[in-house]
């Protein structure tokens, strides 16, 4: 069976409505520079980058481990968990901010667990990640949660059972 692979289109909305409409437009070539997504644990910030990636088609992903060179070919760099990079990382996405602030045609979408102003990193990384959009993502309530794990249950084919709210036989 196949995992789920994140998009936009099976993430569970919620009170998330505006985020998902921004990155829907920026993935159809919306002109947005900059957005940042902040939230807690479980808040579905790696799930949006991972549907911003797969329905772009140029995109890089920018991780805690794997360093990137600018390349204006590249539509979408992302940048998930930024209040985790250390010093080195944090250099090399300051580079990349002032690469696509020059560019006309790249987007960086970066997450993180709290809003920019929060975040304890070199202070021209932390106010370039508020130059465009910044979004608090809300987590579910416990009907939405519910809806979500009937959603990834029906796509792995179980069936679920109404009336205990489980996984069917």
């Amino acid at each position: 069976i196949q995992p789920l692979r994140p998009s936009h289109d099976n993430f569970v909305v919620g009170r998330n409505a505006e985020v998902i409409a921004t990155l829907r437009t920026l993935a159809a070539g919306g002109s947005e520079r900059f957005v940042y997504l902040w939230g807690g644990e479980g808040s579905g910030r790696t799930h949006l980058l991972q549907a911003v990636a797969a329905s772009a088609s140029s995109c890089c992903i920018d991780g805690v481990s794997s360093p990137v060179e600018f390349d204006p070919r590249v539509r979408f760099y992302l940048a998930d968990d930024v209040d985790l990079f250390d010093p080195v990382r944090q250099q090399q996405l300051f580079v990349l901010q002032n690469e696509i602030r020059a560019s006309r045609t790249c987007a960086l979408v970066a997450s993180g667990s709290v809003p920019p102003a929060q975040l304890v990193l070199r202070e021209d990384v932390r106010t370039r990640l508020a130059w465009g959009l910044v979004y608090q993502l809300h987590g579910l309530t416990d009907a939405e949660k519910e809806d979500a794990l009937r959603a990834h249950a029906a796509s792995r084919g179980i069936a679920w059972n109404d009336e205990s709210g489980k996984p069917g036989k």
